[in-house]
Parts: C-alpha cells; structure tokens; sequence
C-alpha cells in the first residue's frame, strides 16, 4: 500500500508540475508529428532518409501517452473510430485462414497493421483547429517537395536525371503510337503520383482560402498550381476525372461559388504551359472508351478487338471482370487478403481479353476489398469510411456560423479525403498510408474545439503572419 501510494504522490506532484511549467508546451508540440506526415506523405527516397518513419511513430505514441498520464488528456471520441477500424482488421486477419498464398496474405496483414498503427495514431495525436491546420500544412508541403523536381525537369527536358528520387519518371504508351515520359515523382507509377497530388489541390485551396498571411497565401497558391501541372506531366487520365471532380467540389464548397470558381480557373491558366498535344489526345481517349462502353454489345465495334489500340482499357476492365468473379466465387470469405494478384491469371484467362501473362493488381481499391476479403470486408471498410465521412460532416455544421475560417479548413480536408476516395475507384492499395494519413486528418475535423490551440499558439509578429506552420 505504501508503494502504491507513494507512487500515486509522484504521479500527482508531476502533473502539478508539468500543467503549470514549460513540459506542458513540450508535451503539446507536434513538430514529431509533422515530420512524421511529411516524411510518410512525401515517399521521401530511400537514398536521402537519415532516418525510416518508425522512430518518429515511436514518438507519437509516447508523446501522447504522455499527454494521457501527465496532462490527463483522453481520446475517447477514438471509440467510433476504433471499433470498425479492428473490425476491419479482424476480418482481414480471418481471410489468412483460406487464402492460397499465405505468404503473400501474410505480408498485406503485417502492412495493413502498421498502416492502421499509423492512423490511429495520426487521428490521436491532432488537437484544436490549430493542430489541424499544422497537419493539413505539412501535407501541403509534402506535395511542394514532391513537385518541385518534376517541374524543373520538365523545363530542362533533362529526363536521365532523377533529381536524387525526386523526379523520376516512366516511357509508357501515351496516346495513339505515341510513347513518352509519364512522371512519377518519388513513386513508382505516375496515377498513384496523380493520386497523391488530387488532396494537396483541395488542402491548398482551402489553406489559400482561409490563411490571412500573405506568404502563407502564396505558398497555398503556389501547392496548388505545382500539383495541377504535376498532375498534367503524370498523363492520368484518372488524375484528371479527380482533378474535375475535386474543382466541382470546391466551388460547391467554398462561397461564394463565383469567387473559388475565379481562383481555380486562375490556377488552371497557370498550368496550361505543361499541356501538351499529347495530354489532349490522351484525354480525348476518354471520349472514345465512353463511346465504346454505350454501344450495344452485337455491335462490331464493342467486341474485344478495339480494345487494342487502348492497352490500358482492356487491362482494366479484365482486372474489372476477374474481381467480380472472384466474388461470385467466395461472396463471403474472399480469396483472401494479398491474393488477387496471386489469383488473376487463373480467371483472366477465362475472360480472354489479358495478353499479358503477369500477375496484376485490380485497379481499383473497392473491387479489390471485395475480392480479397468478400462481402463482410467490403461492408467493414464502408462503415469505416462512412464514420470518417459523417464526421466532416457534423464539423461543418457545428462550426456553420461560429467559426468559418475553421469551417472552411474543414471542407477542404473532407474535399482531400473525397477525392482520395474517387481516383481509388481506378486505383488499387499500392501507398495506403498516404490514404490512412488523410483519413485520420479527416477523422480529427471533429477535433475543432479552441480549448487546446491557446496551449501552443504562436506569438508575436511572426507568429501572425504564420501560424499555420509553428505549432
């Protein structure tokens, strides 16, 4: 007993003093945090990383265990989250037990897991609409260092050099009998670069929007122009449905409409000298596949054979058709989670339209959830997203003529995570935690009390003109 009460005395003698002294602006910092989004939302490459994410997810967690122990902050608006984020994970877990390759299933388990740490943590960890606008700024910086390489080389035409990861870049078929140099940033693959770019237009146009420091405003302004040209140098046809959709978004978002609708037809103007005549014969094949797709199946032209002039097309609706059979096949268990990949080749060469004899991803990330993981695994991760969602959604509403500035950094976050959601209609799990750090940056909008942003406000002249950026 005297051990425990002894105990209990050092425990309250530190949160007595740690509430009133300097540790409570220490525990309160987020710059781990920030370095942890940037560092993850970047990919920054390999060959410049002094350290990897762990380090910095390791203090996260012990930060806010220390905020729990010291300062007594709870977490317990994480119970929505968390129920169906483990019921997700659990259902995931079960598929290890039918999947033909359990190494592969094992492999996307231990992924999925850490994936799920990380945004736990990230939702967790951000406080007050100040620690959300740090958190949408550094992802909107992640996007200015992940776009700042393939511009230059752009303007030199100089595509051997990759700028130390930074811009590299892949020969692929463009349009017609055209092939050229897609960029792919610090990725892999220019759709998923295009992908990761869509939530930094709707991020800098709400910082844009909202921020009263002309540097910052400027910065915003600039996120935006770099990732839409970016988006234009990637050749993503689904980059640029998302790109529609997220501008359609904003202008419904943010009023008055004449006025946003004003700022991105200025951006759009800003990054017409990267369209080139081969972007626009890319995009106008977009037409030809929705014509093809309307046509009456006894038609000549919608038989198999057109599809050849677009390898991409046919690749995608093959991944399409194989998907839903795989379902039909296992409606409620799945072919196990990691497994499409592994499967495709078999049920693709039924269907007859893959020339290609290498396994292939679904392209698309609801397709593949269900594939893998059937009907439950598909409703798990729905309930999950419309947690997220609805949560934005009250946001917004509790701050409709309370705050506005807050409301509308609140919009654009919900419009980031919108159009993350909308290019994964074409796009499957390839860098999910991009996906899990929007999705908890859109989980914390429910986090806009001011209580805790007078802990870490910035003062002074600077702290005015960029506040967004020091916590």
């Amino acid at each position: 007993m005297s051990l425990a009460a002894t105990a209990t005395g050092v425990l309250a003698s530190l949160r007595t003093r740690t509430a009133a002294g300097p540790w409570r602006r220490v525990l309160l910092t987020d710059w781990v945090l920030l370095a942890l989004i940037v560092l993850v939302y970047s990919q920054f490459p390999d060959r410049l990383r002094l350290f990897d994410a762990d380090p910095l997810v390791a203090l996260v967690a012990g930060a806010l265990t220390l905020r729990r122990i010291l300062l007594g902050r709870r977490a317990g608006d994480l119970w929505p989250l968390l129920v169906p984020t483990v019921v997700y994970a659990l259902i995931c877990a079960l598929s290890l037990f039918w999947a033909s390759d359990s190494v592969r299933a094992t492999t996307a388990l231990v992924r999925l897991g850490k994936d799920l740490v990380l945004f736990v943590l990230v939702a967790a960890a951000i406080e007050g609409v100040g620690g959300l606008r740090r958190a949408a700024w550094a992802v909107v910086v992640a996007g200015i260092l992940t776009t700042a390489a393939p511009l230059a080389q752009w303007y030199t035409g100089d595509y051997a050099n990759d700028l130390w990861g930074f811009a590299r870049v892949e020969l692929a078929h463009l349009a017609g009998e055209i092939e050229g140099f897609r960029a792919t940033g610090t990725l892999s693959d220019p759709n998923y670069f295009a992908q990761s770019l869509l939530p930094i237009v709707a991020l800098a146009f709400g910082l844009l929007w909202t921020e009263r420091g002309v540097l910052a405003r400027a910065a915003a302004g600039w996120a935006i122009v770099a990732a839409g040209a970016c988006i234009v140098l990637s050749y993503s046809r689904g980059g640029l449905i998302g790109t529609v959709a997220a501008g359609g978004l904003l202008v419904a978002g943010f009023r008055p409409w004449w006025r946003s609708a004003a700022v991105l037809a200025t951006c759009a103007l800003l990054v017409t000298p990267v369209v080139s005549r081969t972007y626009l014969a890319r995009v106008a094949s977009l037409e030809r596949a929705s014509t093809l797709t309307s046509l009456p199946k006894s038609s000549p032209a919608a038989t198999n054979e057109h599809f050849v002039d677009e390898p991409g097309f046919r690749g995608r609706v093959s991944e399409t058709l194989s998907a839903y059979r795989m379902l039909l096949d296992h409606p409620f268990t799945g072919v196990g989670i990691g497994n499409y990949e592994f499967q495709y080749q078999q049920y693709a060469l039924a269907i007859g339209l893959e020339r290609r004899q290498e396994a292939r991803e679904a392209h698309s990330l609801p397709i593949e959830i269900a594939a893998e993981t059937g009907l439950p695994g598909l409703i798990a991760c729905a309930v999950l997203l419309a947690t997220i969602l609805t949560r934005v959604m009250a946001a917004r509403r509790t701050l409709r003529g309370r705050d506005e500035r807050a409301r509308g950094l609140v919009t654009a976050i919900g419009i980031a995570f919108a159009s993350y959601l909308t290019t994964s209609l074409f796009l499957h799990d390839a860098y999910m935690r991009q996906f899990w750090i929007l999705a908890a940056l859109a989980y914390a909008t429910g986090r806009h009390e001011p209580r805790l942003d007078s802990a870490i406000a910035p003062h002074g002249a600077a702290g005015r003109a960029g506040s967004a950026l020091v916590p």
